[in-house]
């Protein structure tokens, strides 16, 4: 999947992410998490940091989309979010 492909799924699942943040319940929040996650690759908190890495993919910035998508759950999990 190309960049631009990513950068509008990004948009159009922005509600998910958005719900993501807004709910209380826990397991709400890891459904939502885990749909958005298997729709766009990475976690919904991580959205902004994807999204700017997808635009300097798009401008030509060396990284494929794959790469990206495995650093940003590599950090993740370094970071015990998973």
């Amino acid at each position: 999947m190309s960049a631009r492909q990513k950068l509008a799924l990004l948009k159009v699942h922005e509600g998910l992410a958005e719900r993501y943040e807004r709910e209380k319940s826990a397991s709400l929040r890891a459904e939502y998490a885990a749909s958005y996650r298997k729709v766009i690759g990475v976690d919904p908190e991580q959205r902004h940091e994807f999204r700017d890495a997808m635009e300097r993919v798009r401008e030509g910035g060396g990284m494929s989309v794959q790469d990206v998508i495995d650093l940003l759950r590599m950090r993740h999990q370094a970071n015990g979010l998973v």
